[in-house]
């Protein structure tokens, strides 16, 4: 394993790219299919689960004093459900990614193995964000009561906070689903390899979250054009998809050397 605490000279951000574009060319139709399999489950469980809803009143099988209760119990059964799809899918393409020999059928045996883990990854680092990005909820609620210096403050703070938390931790599910390791070892793990370049990971990281905002703008306008549009929205929402898992592993294969 190589020494997480010597610092590496990285890539030019070009590089970086040109690195992403070529594991995309190992792996891109694997993960088309992986985003259109994921893609029609989420749109199966969005017409299934309001019809279920609706069925449920409408033969009423849930009684009216406990609506609210069951409407609570139905929420929190949705997160789950979309918690779940979310976990695979990200299986299934970082598996795809670290392993691009592998065909389909392989690819799916892998849920199994990493599902446990990485849905404990996955909740810990909700949680994480969820306390990192408090300063955030504080300062809109400063704004709320016109203390703009303060709710500015706490604002930045939270931003900074949730940028040096997201950095950190970047390399987490990759580290997990390579060297078969636990949740606190994969966090602790990112955390050491992150901090073998600090300043040109988290810089690198804002340069393609901006690009993603770009993109996802380009995507949204195509979406409103007629008849075209929706073709040409729907491959730009799959080509950001696919660009940043092979950008984020790409920065992943520079700093774990």
């Amino acid at each position: 394993m190589p020494s997480q605490q010597t610092k590496i000279k990285p890539l030019p951000l070009t590089k970086t790219f040109s690195n992403s574009f070529q594991i995309a060319q190992k792996s891109w139709p694997e993960m088309v299919l992986i985003i259109f399999i994921v893609i029609s489950i989420i749109i199966a469980v969005q017409f299934l689960l309001p019809l279920i809803y609706f069925l449920l009143f409408k033969y009423n099988l849930i009684k009216e004093e406990f609506f609210y209760t069951f409407h609570l119990i139905w929420r929190i059964i949705s997160y789950i459900i979309y918690l779940i799809i979310a976990v695979i899918a990200q299986i299934l393409m970082l598996n795809q990614l670290i392993k691009p020999q592998i065909n389909l059928k392989e690819n799916f045996n892998a849920i199994k193995k990493f599902f446990i883990s990485f849905l404990g990854l996955t909740i810990s680092v909700n949680i994480l964000f969820l306390i990192f990005s408090l300063p955030i909820q504080v300062g809109v609620f400063l704004f709320l009561f016109d203390q703009l210096v303060l709710g500015f403050i706490a604002l930045i703070l939270g931003i900074a906070l949730t940028l040096l938390l997201a950095t950190a931790i970047i390399f987490s599910p990759f580290l997990l689903i390579e060297k078969k390791i636990s949740c606190p070892s994969a966090l602790k793990l990112s955390f050491d390899l992150s901090r073998r370049n600090f300043p040109n990971l988290l810089l690198k990281l804002i340069v393609i979250a901006l690009l993603f905002i770009i993109i996802n703008g380009f995507a949204t306008i195509f979406f409103s054009i007629p008849y075209a549009g929706f073709i040409l929205g729907s491959a730009t929402f799959l080509l950001m998809i696919i660009f940043a898992f092979t950008t984020l592993y790409a920065i992943y294969r520079e700093f774990n050397v």
